[in-house]
């Protein structure tokens, strides 16, 4: 699966979650985390505002984590696999 598929599916994905696995640009890491696209208010801690910047054009992509339950970004160039429908999928490119 290339970058650009991962992200049309995570845009596309309707609020399903989803695991992925990328690499943070501040520290270099590997995170994991799981997450769902488009979470509006309504989830706990959810505010519905966004970020004060265009996600896309710092190349990010905003999602809810789940987890820690709040918005975080997620490098689309550090993307190094996803989890979807319990496969996981290397992404290539």
């Amino acid at each position: 699966m290339n970058r650009n598929d991962v992200v049309e599916w995570i845009k596309n994905s309707k609020g399903k979650i989803f695991r992925v696995e990328f690499i943070k640009r501040s520290t270099k890491e590997i995170r994991g985390m799981s997450a769902q696209y488009g979470v509006q208010t309504g989830k706990k801690g959810a505010t519905g505002n966004g970020p004060a910047y265009s996600p896309e054009a710092k190349g990010l992509i905003c999602v809810w984590d789940t987890q820690k339950q709040e918005y975080r970004s997620i490098p689309i160039e550090g993307i190094l696999r996803i989890k979807i429908k319990k496969i996981w999928y290397q992404v290539e490119g």
